[in-house]
């Protein structure tokens, strides 16, 4: 009977270890790739902000979001420059009344 119950507590504590050591999951698709496909990664964006309470930290929800981000600000340095070196205006209230 001792053995029975020892034999219990060691498959218990095997069957326990192993679902402990998973790998944490890995993105199914890069930001370039969300990117050269705008459908993909709208609809992932879509997904993932119906369910941000499991997949807030989800690699491919992180993926998609940078994309998106990427996407709708785009490079700073394509571009135009902001002008704020620019002259001041002369139109406006004028100093002599």
């Amino acid at each position: 009977m001792k053995l029975t119950v020892l034999a219990s507590i060691i498959a218990g504590i095997a069957i326990g270890a192993t679902g402990c050591s998973h790998e944490p999951k890995k993105a199914q698709y890069t930001v370039e790739q969300y990117l050269a496909d705008r459908d993909l990664m709208n609809k992932k964006v879509e997904e993932c902000a119906n369910n941000p309470g499991e997949l807030r930290n989800d690699p491919d929800c992180i993926n998609a979001r940078a994309a998106a981000s990427k996407d709708s600000w785009g490079s700073l340095r394509d571009r135009p420059p902001v002008g704020l070196n620019s002259p001041a205006s002369t139109e406006g209230p004028s100093s002599q009344e």
